[in-house]
């Protein structure tokens, strides 16, 4: 597996939207990119609510998954941030597998951790 995140970028953009999200606060979460992004989306939804986020289609803060796969074993996707209208547009990190047809499970786990995780400076 390789995964390739750029921790700096995100960390800036999604730090610039505004202050950090405590465990408890309700976060919107909507995915775009198709069958490609819906694994990753339910990875991410799992991770939220494990670390103590409410998902809840009326939050203020939005969270943008943009996923695209140009190969059942390469994922590319980005985190963005909205709040009060102002989008924070995050860097992209790309998934891949040479070993198998397709990305495990498990790793799409620890993909979507990683997004949450670049994003430290707004999840808490």
């Amino acid at each position: 597996m390789r995964m390739i995140l750029p921790l700096a970028g995100i960390l800036s953009a999604v730090s610039a939207a505004g202050p950090a999200l405590a465990a408890g606060d309700a976060v919107r979460l909507e995915c775009h990119g198709g069958a490609a992004a819906e694994p990753l989306c339910a990875a991410l939804h799992a991770e939220l609510l494990r670390r103590g986020y409410a998902v809840d289609a009326q939050a203020p803060v939005l969270l943008i998954l943009e996923a695209r796969s140009p190969d059942p074993r390469v994922l590319i996707a980005r985190m963005d941030v909205e709040r009060d209208g102002q989008r924070q547009i995050g860097q992209e990190g790309t998934l891949s597998v040479v070993d198998r047809h397709a990305l495990p499970d498990g790793q799409l786990k620890v993909f979507a951790a990683a997004l949450l995780k670049a994003s430290d400076g707004e999840f808490r």
